[in-house]
C-alpha cells in the first residue's frame, strides 16, 4: 500500500484566513474523516504535512497549534481513522528547506519513514504544497472542490478527499469479475 501524504488546509478540513489558530477554528469537510478511515481499514499508510508559517510571523502559537492538532486527531480517531505522523514546519523563511514550495518536507517523510517516493501520494489543495511533492518526485493529487475545471491540467484531480478516496479503493475490473 502507498503512504499517503495529507495537506491539512482544503484536504482535511475548511480553510480559515490567516490560520487555524483555535480548535473550534478546525471543521473537517465532508466525508474528510470517514475517508480517511476507509483508508486507515484498507491498509493505508497515512501522514499529514503542513505548513505553517503563522508560527513564525506571530499570528499563531504553538501551544494553540498543538491544540488544533490535538483536536484534529481526536476527531480523526472518533471517526475511526488515524495519521501514523504529523510534519509541521512553522518558519517562514523561503530559502528553508522546508518551506512550500520547496521540497525538503517531503524528502524528509521519505527519510524518516523509509518509505521511497515512489511509493508516495501526495494529496493536496494548494499549489504550494502540490509544488513541493513534484519537486522531491512525489505524484501528486489536487483536491480541490472546482474538480471539473481543474481536470484541464492534466493533474490527478478530485473534488474531495472522499472522492480520492472512492476512487483509490474502487474495486478494478479484474476483482468485480472474480
Amino acid at each position: 500500500m502507498p503512504l499517503l501524504i495529507l495537506d491539512r488546509d482544503g484536504v482535511l478540513n475548511a480553510r480559515v484566513e490567516p490560520c487555524v489558530g483555535h480548535p473550534a477554528d478546525w471543521h473537517a469537510l465532508p466525508g474528510a474523516i470517514e475517508a480517511l478511515a476507509r483508508l486507515n481499514h484498507a491498509g493505508w499508510r497515512v501522514v499529514l504535512a503542513c505548513h505553517e508559517p503563522a508560527v513564525t510571523r506571530g499570528q499563531l502559537n504553538l501551544e494553540d497549534l498543538h491544540r488544533v492538532h490535538n483536536a484534529m486527531l481526536a476527531q480523526i480517531h472518533d471517526g475511526g481513522g488515524n495519521l501514523e505522523a504529523l510534519f509541521v514546519h512553522t518558519g517562514d523563511d523561503p530559502s528553508h528547506p522546508w518551506s512550500l514550495p520547496n521540497p525538503g518536507l517531503f524528502v524528509a517523510i521519505e527519510r524518516r519513514l523509509h518509505v521511497p517516493v515512489a511509493g508516495m501520494i501526495a494529496a493536496g489543495a494548494s499549489s504550494a504544497f502540490i509544488e513541493a511533492a513534484q519537486a522531491a518526485g512525489v505524484n501528486t493529487v489536487l483536491i480541490a472542490p472546482e474538480a471539473e475545471a481543474a481536470e484541464d491540467s492534466g493533474e490527478a484531480c478530485f473534488s474531495s478527499l472522499a472522492a480520492a478516496v472512492a476512487h483509490w479503493l474502487a474495486p478494478t475490473t479484474q476483482e468485480i469479475q472474480a
